[in-house]
């Protein structure tokens, strides 16, 4: 479907592969967040659900907003900015998750890990 030739292309190849890893890690947090609500917090499978909501929310309102921001930056920068802020929201989320770390800690790394993906073009 797509011919290996454009990967030829270091650019098309580095961003690609940017966002790959960029779209695993909204994934793995969104399984690790059910995990971390459920077990660590004993939470039961529809409070986990309201609890991960400001995560998908955030994601969805910085998805509409993408294109306004594509159009104010070039595309490194918007890429570089959102994977940038996509990592620090991941370093929040690994330092602070525990039994006893208050919601909206949990809330302030969600926040961050989705809006900086969120944005990308």
């Amino acid at each position: 479907m797509l011919p290996l030739s454009v990967f030829r292309n270091r650019s098309f190849t580095a961003a690609s592969l940017a966002i790959t890893l960029t779209v695993f890690a909204l994934a793995g947090s969104l399984f690790f967040l059910s995990q971390y609500y459920q077990t660590v917090r004993g939470y039961d499978t529809f409070t986990a659900g309201v609890a991960a909501l400001p995560q998908a929310l955030s994601f969805f309102i910085m998805s509409q907003l993408a294109v306004r921001i594509s159009k104010r930056f070039n595309a490194k920068q918007a890429i570089a900015f959102g994977i940038g802020l996509a990592s620090i929201g991941m370093f929040v989320m690994a330092a602070t998750f525990r039994v006893d770390t208050p919601y909206l800690v949990t809330v302030i790394g969600q926040l961050l890990l989705s809006i900086g993906i969120g944005q990308l073009p």
